[in-house]
């Protein structure tokens, strides 16, 4: 009868503003809630459901300025703590020694290194703190050599020894190459045979060239 639906939906109208304020009520269906929600949280269809709203839900919430601005407040917050954390910071360092080694033979990186050194270096000639810093160490340097003579005397030294023999060497070798040479024209205009088709010298003359000291030698290092 429609008159009998009418007036139970009158009677409906005005009672459920009031069982909604009613405590019982409320009592009641949390109980209800309870009761349910842990059996609809193993439900296969309330989790598709789920699914499908949250890859409904996030497409939307991805380019929401509200949403942005919340997870950025949520990062700032957040942030400080993480960085704090031991956990944290041993995971990262976990990471780190995993990676490096690899980007390390990363020819992309290298580039990226070789590029960055490449304009980074010029600017960093011109810096006055990094000129100010080559300069301490250069006085440091020179602090050093100051306070241990005796190492920079032996270093010098050794320079000049090994620079002398070298010298000594390269004037005996022209010596012998200019004698040579002096012999074989002159043998060549006298008409003599060269040096090759000659009996070779006797051995203590043989053994007296391999040496590597002339008697000029001991009378330098003497008057030295």
């Amino acid at each position: 009868d429609p008159a009998i639906t009418e007036l139970i939906q009158a009677q409906v109208d005005r009672v459920v503003p009031e069982l909604a304020n009613d405590p019982g009520i409320t009592a009641l269906i949390q109980a209800q809630v309870d009761r349910v929600v842990p059996e609809l949280a193993r439900s296969p269809a309330i989790t598709e459901l789920i699914l499908a709203q949250v890859d409904r839900v996030l497409a939307e919430l991805a380019g929401s300025p509200a949403v942005a601005e919340l997870v950025r407040a949520q990062v700032n917050r957040i942030l400080p703590e993480i960085a704090q954390s031991p956990a944290i910071t041993e995971l990262i360092q976990a990471q780190v020694d995993r990676v490096v080694p690899e980007l390390a033979n990363d020819p992309g990186i290298a580039a990226l290194v070789q590029a960055q050194v490449n304009q980074v270096v010029p600017l960093l000639a011109l810096d006055p703190a990094i000129q100010e810093l080559i300069r301490q160490q250069g006085d440091a340097y020179i602090d050093y050599l100051n306070e241990h003579p005796d190492a920079v005397q032996n270093l010098i030294q050794g320079q000049s020894v090994s620079l002398a023999s070298d010298v000594l060497d390269g004037v005996r070798e022209r010596t012998v190459t200019a004698d040579s040479l002096a012999e074989s024209i002159v043998r060549g205009l006298l008409g003599r045979k060269p040096r090759g088709d000659l009996p070779a010298p006797p051995e203590p003359v043989q053994h007296r060239a391999v040496s590597a000291m002339l008697p000029s030698d001991y009378i330098e290092e003497d008057d030295r």
